[in-house]
């Protein structure tokens, strides 16, 4: 009965230690301050979509933002929202992070709970561009599909592009 207990206690202690861990690590200014990350999403024209289309990216790249700006906070960014690239003025230790929606398709939650095996599954292919200015220092494409829930998607892009701008500003 003891060990059944210990184990129980075990197991909460490591569910509850391992949402706790932080993820990649920002790199600070020369004078020891925080980096901003300034976010700009790009979702695509609603002119070349359906109107069924767009409302899906409407809803992941809402979710997406949240997500990201929650992750690059707890890794020690100082990091906001902005709706246009006009917002973002230059400055030491300040970064534009650009993310468009070049591609989701969010597949059929029918499929993935009737079928399985993989049919169903919802993609998104995202482009990155960071800079600090007019032209860009990193960019790069990236993508995910999933036959598990619709915010999977994201996430994983979230956690890629975090490690990504990490790596390259604490190489700088």
């Amino acid at each position: 009965m003891k060990k059944w207990r210990f184990a129980m206690m075990l197991m909460v202690l490591v569910a509850l230690t391992s949402g706790c861990a932080k993820g990649t690590p920002a790199p600070t200014t020369h004078g020891g301050e925080k980096v901003e990350i300034l976010l700009l999403s790009h979702r695509g024209d609603p002119a070349t979509m359906s109107e069924r289309d767009y409302q899906f990216r409407v809803e992941v790249g809402q979710w997406m933002e949240r997500d990201l700006l929650n992750m690059l906070r707890r890794s020690g960014y100082e990091a906001q929202q902005i709706t246009a690239r006009k917002e973002f003025s230059p400055k030491a230790g300040r970064y534009l992070l650009e993310v468009t929606i070049d591609k989701y398709n969010p597949g059929s939650s029918a499929a993935r709970i009737v079928v399985g095996f993989g049919a169903g599954a919802a993609s998104l292919d995202n482009s990155y561009a960071l800079s600090s200015g007019q032209q860009p220092l990193l960019s790069w494409s990236d993508g995910v599909g999933t036959s598990q829930h619709w915010t999977r998607l994201p996430r994983v892009l979230n956690e890629r592009a975090v490690k990504k701008v990490s790596e390259y500003l604490r190489s700088k």
